[in-house]
């Protein structure tokens, strides 16, 4: 079902081999124009298999492909290990931390951000 509500866009990874949902990777307007929030979740069975990191790599290839976006960043739970070497293989640069800024499933937690600018990533036009 979607929310048509949400300014945001959804992109799904499927499994080839049988169908089934191996991820979620969005996109959410940012606070200025040119500047999307990009968020990801990969399903536990599909971890560490490279699943994030091909489909990360596609969508932030679409994304500066599009041509209207100048920055893309990401919070990350600081304790998302996983999550903060993928941004950073990714080529993101940790840009700060907000401390105690949200509360999880985890309980309190501080967010890492982490941007890319257009002109950071392979084959992105200026």
């Amino acid at each position: 079902m979607t929310d048509p509500d949400w300014p945001g866009r959804t992109w799904v990874a499927i499994d080839r081999s049988d169908g089934t949902l191996a991820g979620r990777y969005v996109a959410y307007p940012g606070r200025d124009q040119g500047v999307l929030e990009l968020g990801y979740i990969t399903l536990a069975e599909y971890q560490e298999r490279g699943v994030a990191a091909e489909c990360m790599t596609a969508l932030i290839d679409h994304l500066f492909a599009e041509g209207a976006y100048r920055r893309l960043y990401v919070e990350i739970d600081a304790e998302n290990r996983a999550s903060v070497r993928l941004a950073e293989r990714l080529g993101f640069t940790r840009e700060g931390c907000l401390r105690q800024d949200e509360t999880t499933h985890n309980g309190l937690c501080d967010l890492l951000v982490y941007g890319l600018l257009r002109g950071e990533w392979p084959g992105a036009a200026g």
